[in-house]
């Protein structure tokens, strides 16, 4: 029998994928998604998206139903692009065919219109936010942050150790995170290889799941893995390989991943948090974007300064942050 499930969603780009993947398992009956909103969409928007998703998945009588229209601290809340157009430039640029079948081919020429439209308007919208940051003095800070965006992209080489970012595996045995490291690794380079985003080639939560308890052989691995994009026969292979080849002497020497903080590490880094966002109000900045949160936690929990904290933040950051954590 199917195990009946409501889903509860701020529907952020996250949420998008686990929601169509649950739609189309058949152990699970998913009789209801409940909508709230956060920084990443409007309810109105939200369920728009969510009832997107059911129609596509051929369950379009799924009942999807809005919460609060904002956050219950604050209103954090981003307009659509649309509503960003029509704010900047005072127009309103028509919205009908937001909903409309984009399957379908071909396009009509009202979602044609609405496409181009999109697009259209970009230069004059960069044009002006270019004059906003250099009034500000902080055209240097957007220069940075994209070529360090193309850098990690183009020229950063693979992490070495990508099991220490999964901190809910940090009781697991030393040989248990090795195998973890292998199986992140493999992801990393066959999603590079086949130029796909890793998650199409692995989620996260398969790849803990496939190491906490591995696949007896291909079958078993087939139905786990139903629903990875870009995980095909060849790679399905290489995967079952990596899962059940012993674990060679220098494989098992990695980075463990960082126990649970402790009540003193946790009070340092509320107290970092509170720094950032007070800074980040003087500056008018969203606090993740002065400094997310795992940057924090490298500085708790290591003790060191996060390279990515170097260039425009550091001035703003480095005195401020290291008192807090001292």
């Amino acid at each position: 029998m199917p195990k009946p499930v409501i889903i509860d969603t701020d529907m952020a780009v996250d949420d998008w994928m686990a929601i169509a993947y649950l739609l189309q398992r058949n152990d699970v009956e998913v009789r209801a998604i409940t909508v709230t909103a956060d920084t990443a969409a409007t309810c109105e928007a939200a369920v728009r998206n969510a009832m997107a998703i059911t129609a596509l998945a051929g369950k379009p009588n799924i009942p999807v139903a809005a919460g609060l229209p904002v956050p219950l601290h604050g209103n954090g809340l981003q307009p659509g692009w649309r509503d960003r157009i029509d704010t900047l430039l005072g127009i309103e640029l028509p919205k009908a065919e937001t909903r409309s079948d984009w399957l379908q081919r071909p396009l009509t020429a009202a979602q044609l219109d609405y496409a181009a439209q999109d697009v259209a308007h970009l230069p004059l919208i960069r044009s002006m936010l270019a004059e906003k940051l250099a009034a500000l003095g902080r055209s240097e800070w957007l220069a940075e942050d994209c070529q360090r965006m193309v850098d990690r992209v183009c020229n950063a080489p693979p992490d070495a150790q990508p099991q220490r970012a999964f901190r809910g595996a940090a009781g697991w045995s030393q040989e248990q995170q090795a195998l973890l490291r292998r199986v992140l690794r493999w992801r990393d380079t066959t999603a590079r290889t086949l130029d796909k985003p890793r998650p199409w080639i692995l989620d996260d939560a398969h790849a803990l799941g496939l190491v906490a308890q591995p696949p007896a052989d291909a079958d078993e691995l087939f139905e786990r893995c139903k629903g990875q994009r870009a995980l095909r026969g060849a790679q399905r292979q290489q995967l079952l390989e990596i899962l059940h080849q012993p674990l060679a002497a220098d494989e098992l020497e990695i980075a463990l991943i960082p126990a649970a903080p402790t009540s003193a590490q946790k009070r340092r880094l509320a107290a970092l948090r509170d720094e950032v966002a007070a800074i980040a109000a003087q500056l008018g900045l969203p606090d993740g974007l002065l400094c997310p949160r795992r940057h924090l936690e490298t500085l708790v929990y290591e003790g060191v300064w996060p390279k990515s904290l170097d260039g425009w933040r550091k001035p703003l950051l480095h005195d401020a942050l290291m008192a807090a954590v001292a």
